[in-house]
């Protein structure tokens, strides 16, 4: 804990000196000052995050029945992340503003995905192809405290951003 870090380091081995300063702030006596448990790995790791809540869409999105690529785009839509035309246009792109599916309004997230009619036909095709019923909505809310089985849950989640993904 002693080590000086000379002037001609490299970047890495600058950063690695930096957290080993984090780290000694936190480990006194041999012990954590936050939890009174000897040096792991693990302990280390959740001393330097920080401690915040979990987020409301979590569960629904890194949901173990949901395939790789369409949990990405469950975290790019729950963080409203998604390139649509409205973000285009805040970039300062010229572009059209009308929907590219339905042609008739403003592309934005929630149009695009919840409101655009060809969307909402996708969607209803899709549970009345598989008798799964669910909102055609993005509340999280609805979608984080719904009832069911875990297999329901995970199903409708599944589906759910299945559909999107093809959108």
């Amino acid at each position: 804990m002693n080590y000086i870090i000379s002037a001609n380091s490299s970047w890495v081995w600058r950063r690695i000196y930096k957290v080993k300063q984090d780290i000694a702030h936190g480990f006194v006596g041999g012990d954590w000052v936050v939890q009174p448990t000897g040096y792991t790995p693990a302990g280390c790791y959740e001393w330097l995050r920080e401690a915040r809540p979990p987020v409301q869409w979590s569960k629904v999105v890194w949901n173990d029945w949901v395939v790789p690529k369409h949990q990405f785009l469950g975290w790019l839509v729950a963080h409203e992340a998604l390139n649509t035309v409205d973000k285009l246009i805040q970039y300062g792109l010229e572009v059209d503003d009308k929907c590219l599916l339905c042609g008739r309004l403003e592309e934005r997230l929630s149009h695009l995905f919840f409101e655009c009619q060809y969307s909402m036909r996708v969607i209803l095709t899709m549970q009345q192809t598989t008798r799964c019923q669910f909102p055609i909505t993005l509340d999280l809310a609805w979608w984080t405290n719904r009832g069911g089985t875990t297999v329901q849950r995970g199903v409708q989640v599944a589906l759910l951003l299945s559909a999107l993904y093809s959108i």
